[in-house]
Formats: C-alpha cells, structure tokens, sequence
C-alpha cells in the first residue's frame, strides 16, 4: 500500500464548491488504481470508501449504512439506491456527459460532469474533480 492525499472537489451548480481533503492509502492491481480512505457523511456517520480509477471508468463504492455508489464513465448512465439516513432510500441516477482521467508517476487526476437525478427528477449538473497525491 502506499499513502496518497486525496482531495475530491464537487459543484452542483452553486458559487461554492464542496471540498474534501483526507489521507488515503493507495494500491495498484493490473493497471487499476484503487484509493481507500474514511469520511464522515450525513449525522456523522462514518463510511469506509473505495475510489477506482480505471483507464475510462471510476467508480466509488461506499459501505456505510448512508450516502450511495458513484460510477462516472462517459457518456453513460448509472442507477444506484441512495440512503439518507433515517429509513429514507431512494433510486439515483447519474448521466456521466464528460470524463478526463489522467495517471503520472506522482498520482492520478479525475474529472467529471454529469446530471444528477433523484427517483427520476432532475436536481442537478454537478462537476467533481479528484487529485491523489502520491506521499
């Protein structure tokens, strides 16, 4: 394993863009880099992730009794279950419109914009952008 700083950066159409910043920790099995790291979603909660950046794809899988698994790969769609937390789930949909991925010797860069749709209603265009950072 090796230690990464990872920073993932989402907008949803808004002036201010959300931001995380944690420590991970990084390996690479056939050419796939996989990130894995903790963050506190809703009520605290805390989530073991798993970011996979492939050569075309990414996929983040989360194990937490909240929040959803993102799959970004261009120009396709995703449906996934959404938990909020309280009993309160419902289906998200995410339409990947562009997707740039970069890998180098010091990390790997990742960015994306699709539309986000809760139970098939539209709530956004959202962007996110992720850097890991070899350590």
């Amino acid at each position: 394993m090796r230690k990464a700083i990872l920073t993932i950066k989402t907008n949803e159409n808004t002036e201010e863009a959300t931001t995380l910043t944690v420590e991970a920790e990084c390996e690479e099995i056939n050419g796939v880099l996989k990130v894995y790291y903790e963050e506190a979603l809703l009520f605290d909660q805390t989530v073991n992730t798993c970011v996979t950046i492939d050569t075309d794809c990414v996929y983040v899988e989360r194990d937490g009794a909240i929040g959803a698994d993102l799959y970004f790969c261009k120009n396709t769609s995703y449906e996934t279950d959404y938990s909020a937390g309280g009993g309160l789930k419902m289906k998200m949909q995410i339409v990947t419109q562009k997707l740039n991925i970069k890998r180098s010797e010091t990390g790997a860069s990742v960015y994306a914009e699709y539309q986000l749709s809760l139970t098939n209603i539209k709530i956004n265009d959202t962007t996110i952008s992720m850097q890991v950072q070899y350590l």
